[in-house]
């Protein structure tokens, strides 16, 4: 189970919601594997090859296929919802 966080290295929230996410992950997901992606920096063109526009997003991988996808404006909570039954189908394993 992976999340992936498209967020840009000078933008303000996407710092602020990085420290957020490293939080939840952490503390309730911790075999949760964790990829964050600067699209303001090298990974520019891998960003608009995957469409991603805007910023911050947050997309939620199990087993190879993205289940959830939250953009621009979207709480911690919406995150955690949604990670909380795949991951515990997960840890059953």
């Amino acid at each position: 189970m992976v999340y992936k966080y498209w967020m840009g290295a000078s933008c303000g929230v996407c710092q602020a919601i990085k420290t957020r996410l490293e939080t939840l992950a952490n503390e309730e997901f911790p075999k949760l594997m964790t990829a964050y992606i600067d699209c303001q920096e090298a990974a520019g063109s891998l960003c608009a090859a995957q469409g991603i526009f805007s910023l911050p997003v947050v997309q939620l991988w199990y087993e190879g296929q993205r289940f959830a996808e939250f953009a621009r404006v979207f709480s911690i909570g919406d995150a955690r919802s949604a990670l909380v039954r795949p991951y515990g189908l997960m840890t059953q394993k």
